[in-house]
């Protein structure tokens, strides 16, 4: 590879200011800027080239090459690298319609079913109740859904969502506050709990005691809380949960002191089968609302969320313009049964398995590396998800 990508911070690792592109890739760039609002600000100055691209592979309009540092938006192509499904392909020629959630089709009633056998394992689930899928579009779209479901669940007033700070739950104000520089601290002078306008407490991650302390004192203040976390952050590198953090929440949640969110739209498909694909199962989380979205589906945009029926009855008309629809359900499916099932080229493994695999030997190879350069101080591996302190 000639160079490595990344869509976060700005760009091109180890070029930052410098440009590459042809006159030909200046007038694709030039054409976007005179015609786009600014709402990517951070775009790195390179005209991909999807014909010649493949997975974490990509070629630019120039010929030039480039490893994808980005997460989770090239891995949507390794789960379906073999390209769209025919069935997909047929299905989206010969379709004349595109209908939602508000009909039934038997696309989207299996792959309710498929996501329900699929991640419903994941969910904290006490007292064996079926679980409920909650199907939309994408990752902010569900991000939204949830907390407004969390808030049903217990009573808006009554309700708040401990975000750690450094998540990134998506660029919607009811996300979170991530970018912004005037995030309020945990707690007031008097020692009560800073809560917004969306029921929203910003906490520190990884920060066993304190949250421990936050859900204390929103006991005290009549509150019931709950905690939207992303078990390994990802913005700016790859933070996982500690031990101690999941004990803390797992024990909280067990006493019935806190329900559990997890956000896996980028995360999941990162470790192998028998953790079903999710970091949270990996890193010993058992969360009461599993969400997902990215590469569960690479051919049409997907998002999810699966929890227990007796939270699933604060779920309300929670609709996505075409959620659900044919063409995306086939996506998913295709996507799940590929990613489940293994492959010759693969040495027989499961594609979730060969990248858990991969990454762990990138860990074992950057730690072999760290002995002779002390400028690799740490290397932090999930699954197949991998970062560097330098």
């Amino acid at each position: 590879m000639d160079r490595l990508l990344s869509n976060r911070q700005g760009a091109l690792a180890g070029y930052e200011g410098r440009r590459f592109s042809s006159d030909r890739a200046h007038r694709d760039i030039k054409l976007y800027e005179d015609n786009a609002t600014g709402h990517y600000g951070d775009k790195a100055p390179v005209v991909v080239d999807i014909a010649n691209s493949r997975g974490l592979s990509l070629t630019d309009t120039d010929g030039n090459r480039y490893l994808d540092m980005s997460m989770a938006y090239s891995t949507a192509a390794v789960t379906g690298y073999t390209g769209a499904p025919r069935d997909l392909i047929d299905l989206m020629s010969q379709g004349s319609v595109l209908p939602s959630q508000a009909v039934y089709t038997p696309q989207l009633s299996r792959a309710l079913e498929l996501a329900n056998r699929t991640f419903g394992p994941i969910v904290y689930n006490p007292h064996s109740q079926p679980t409920r899928v909650l199907m939309l579009n994408t990752g902010g779209e569900i991000v939204d859904a949830v907390q407004q479901t969390v808030k049903r669940y217990f009573g808006e007033s009554d309700t708040v969502i401990f975000i750690p700070k450094g998540n990134f739950n998506g660029r919607r104000e009811f996300a979170n506050r991530v970018n912004s520089p005037d995030i309020p601290a945990t707690f007031d002078e008097s020692g009560a709990l800073n809560v917004d306008a969306h029921r929203r407490c910003f906490i520190d991650f990884n920060d066993a005691e304190r949250l421990s302390h936050a859900v204390q004192r929103a006991e005290r203040m009549g509150l019931s809380p709950a905690i939207l976390l992303e078990p390994v952050q990802g913005e700016g590198g790859v933070y996982p949960v500690s031990n101690d953090y999941v004990s803390t929440i797992n024990s909280l949640q067990q006493d019935g002191r806190l329900l559990v969110v997890s956000d896996e739209v980028q995360t999941w498909g990162s470790v192998g089968v028998r953790h079903h694909g999710s970091v949270s199962h990996y890193l010993g989380l058992t969360p009461d609302i599993f969400m997902t979205a990215k590469c569960i589906s690479p051919f049409y945009p997907m998002s999810l969320a699966v929890m227990r029926d007796s939270v699933a009855t604060a779920v309300r008309q929670e609709g996505g313009t075409f959620s659900g629809n044919p063409f995306a359900c086939a996506s998913f499916t295709h996507t799940m049964r590929f990613a489940f099932t293994p492959q010759d080229r693969l040495g027989s493994r499961t594609p979730l398995d060969y990248l858990e695999q991969t990454g762990l030997e990138r860990q074992a190879l950057f730690a072999e590396m760290g002995k002779e350069n002390p400028a690799l101080a740490e290397v932090v591996t999930v699954g197949r998800m991998g970062g560097d302190s330098v």
